[in-house]
């Protein structure tokens, strides 16, 4: 997208008042004075994305740099036209103009390969628009169930035109009308427009140069000061998180994610809601109302039942009956858990269309607005600046020793537990996910149809011998069989999972020992990834459990640890009002490790300490005005918290 300062004022899409500015070319750059909450976050995740930008750029530069730049293609809400499960790669030298594709499972007919860069105006998105620069790169050849283009476009390609979208098209339609999309990452997107002059001139950050994202032009070369850069993407992000409802139906990303509940909801958090909360549009918005035969935006009984949202992930063409019910995931830990993929600003520009629209037509501009490329790139990097930047280094010497029989059960060859969650994380990073179908949906009696058996409620009326829907999982890359009939699910992050139920994708499960003891069940036994059949002893379930509420509470200190030194660096500037939201996080990680351990009675003298680390922490809207002492014996508590768990 390129830049026309005019044209950029992000005060007016998100609230903020615009203040300062400074010359750059000829040209004044305004920016946004970001809230309080903001710049706290942006306080805590500018030196994560720095470190995060820092081992990107090395391994990027390591494979060829921006002579291979990889983009997975797909399906994508809100900008695919029809679902489908065709999925492939573009691989594209931005330096010499060098352009491969490569799909598979594509419908039968001819289609052209798109690369689109979004230009600004009115009613500008990450949408392909006919006031957009469109270059059609070519026609795909078909190979059996492959189709592929290779096509040298020449040195001058991307001069100054931003690869923003690939799109893959009927040969008929434009790229508007596109069935598989991939854009670049966030920090792909930096690395290119930062690369020289003549780049940053064509990109989005062109716009926003100088103050706003410390870039500029200096002796014929770009300047970057990181610190700047990734301090305004986080701050501006979070503003978004908060606060952007996208024209919608009043929802946020914080309505199903809020911060203060570590970004997931119980149902316990929704009962204590009021009714006219936005999570609750499909009760009073009569566009949205829930009907048992019609089509589904929301289920209210399981929302507030089971903290149950709708997905649409195999498209939208029958709202009626192709739909599922999932918990709402924790965010924190992006960073660890997932390469700074564009899996995270599709998921956000998915997340509008699923989740914010007035109507079920989701009509672009008239039901909610995409985001723009820039408002991608924040909500990339708020997510990116929140939680632990890495899995943790296993084994690790725990004091308890039903916790180190835990961990030893963990690592063995024989649980597998390690095998899918390497180092308790979900290796869910580029290139090394892994998904598998456990039988996870063929568990029997979930609560989900017991609680929609008590309301009298059958949401499959067609379907013989069920009253909920399957899910259709994630499936495996390139499968032709990826879509309803699959099941199959990625492993997610174990740091974070004792606190974070209920369990499995649809909350089926309320204990960490129940979520262990699921992989002796004869569901996972049947299953496709269920054999050779793992045998745990109850005490054995419960040392597994007992270790990963351990792991856990680590991750718990290590996070309350890092937000309150957030805030001492904070009151340290005099900005004590920044760190409220922050102590108001650090407060919940506090309580979180508290149940974690009590749960199981693990480590009284651990939870003594974290109960006065906690009572200490202050509250209420000054709770930023925090005194040295007080917090230096908050932290004392809490290291020694952590020290009565390992040695």
């Amino acid at each position: 997208m390129r830049g026309d300062p005019g044209l950029w004022v992000v005060a007016a899409l998100i609230g903020s008042s615009i203040a300062g500015g400074i010359s750059v070319g000829g040209l004044i750059r305004q920016g946004p004075v970001h809230s309080d909450e903001a710049s706290a976050y942006a306080a805590l995740g500018a030196p994560k994305l720095e470190r995060a930008y820092a081992v990107w750029t090395r391994t990027h530069e390591a494979r060829g740099g921006d002579h291979s730049v990889e983009l997975s293609l797909g399906y994508t809400k809100g900008l695919s036209v029809a679902f489908t499960r065709a999925q492939g790669r573009a691989e594209v030298d931005l330096i010499y103009g060098r352009v491969e594709v490569d799909v598979l499972d594509l419908p039968e007919g001819d289609f052209d390969v798109w690369i689109i860069d979004n230009r600004p105006g009115p009613a500008a998105s990450v949408r392909p628009e006919q006031s957009d620069s469109l270059l059609r790169v070519g026609r795909l050849l078909r190979q059996g169930q492959r189709a592929r283009l290779i096509r040298e476009l020449g040195p001058d390609a991307f001069n100054q035109l931003q690869v923003d979208v690939v799109a893959i098209a009927p040969a008929t339609r434009g790229p508007e009308q596109g069935l598989l999309y991939g854009s670049p990452s966030l920090f792909q997107r930096i690395y290119s427009a930062t690369r020289n002059p003549s780049l940053l001139e064509g990109s989005d950050y062109a716009a926003r140069a100088g103050l706003d994202y410390g870039i500029s032009v200096s002796d014929a070369a770009v300047k970057v000061d990181r610190d700047v850069l990734f301090d305004a993407l986080a701050a501006q992000g979070a503003e978004l998180f908060t606060g952007e409802t996208f024209g919608g139906n009043g929802r946020t990303c914080a309505t199903c994610h809020p911060l203060a509940r570590n970004t997931q909801l119980s149902a316990n958090d929704i009962a204590s809601l009021p009714d006219d909360d936005p999570l609750f549009v499909a009760e009073f918005v009569p566009a949205l109302i829930f009907s048992p035969n019609g089509p589904k935006f929301e289920v209210p009984v399981l929302m507030r039942g089971a903290a149950l949202i709708t997905e649409n992930q195999d498209g939208m063409d029958d709202l009626v009956n192709k739909f599922s019910l999932r918990g709402i995931p924790r965010t924190p830990g992006l960073a660890a858990a997932l390469d700074p993929s564009p899996a995270l600003r599709e998921a956000a520009a998915s997340a509008v269309v699923q989740h914010f629209p007035q109507r079920l037509t989701r009509v672009p501009g008239v039901d909610f607005r995409l985001p723009t490329d820039l408002e991608l790139d924040a909500l990339a990097a708020f997510q990116l600046a929140l939680g632990r930047e890495t899995d943790p280094a296993l084994p690790i010497a725990f004091r308890n020793p039903v916790v180190m029989r835990g961990q030893q059960i963990f690592m063995a060859p024989s649980s597998r537990c390690n095998t899918c969650h390497g180092n308790a994380g979900g290796t869910i990073a580029r290139g090394t996910g892994r998904t598998f179908n456990t039988g996870v949906e063929d568990q029997p009696e979930r609560p989900t149809e017991l609680i929609l058996q008590a309301a009298g409620i059958d949401l499959t009326p067609n379907v013989p011998d069920t009253i909920f829907p399957r899910d259709s999982g994630l499936g495996a890359v390139g499968s032709p069989a990826s879509g309803m009939e699959s099941g199959a699910f990625q492993t997610p992050p174990l740091v974070e999972a004792a606190d974070t139920g209920p369990f499995f994708h649809d909350n089926h499960v309320r204990t960490i020992e129940g979520a262990v003891a699921f992989y002796n069940s004869d569901a996972f036994a049947s299953s496709p990834a269920g054999n050779p059949r793992i045998n745990l002893q109850a005490t054995q379930v419960e040392a597994v459990a007992a270790f990963l509420r351990a792991l856990n509470t680590l991750e718990n200190i290590r996070a309350s640890r890092e937000l309150t030194s957030t805030v001492a660096v904070l009151a340290a500037k005099q900005r004590t009002r920044s760190g409220a939201s922050l102590l108001q996080q650090a407060t919940e990680e506090i309580e979180d490790a508290i149940r974690v351990l009590t749960g199981a009675d693990l480590h009284p003298d651990a939870v003594a300490d974290l109960r006065a680390a906690l009572a200490l922490l202050p509250t209420g809207p000054r709770s930023g005005d925090v005194q040295a002492d007080d917090m230096n014996t908050i932290t004392g508590l809490l290291d020694q918290a952590r020290s009565r768990l390992v040695f």
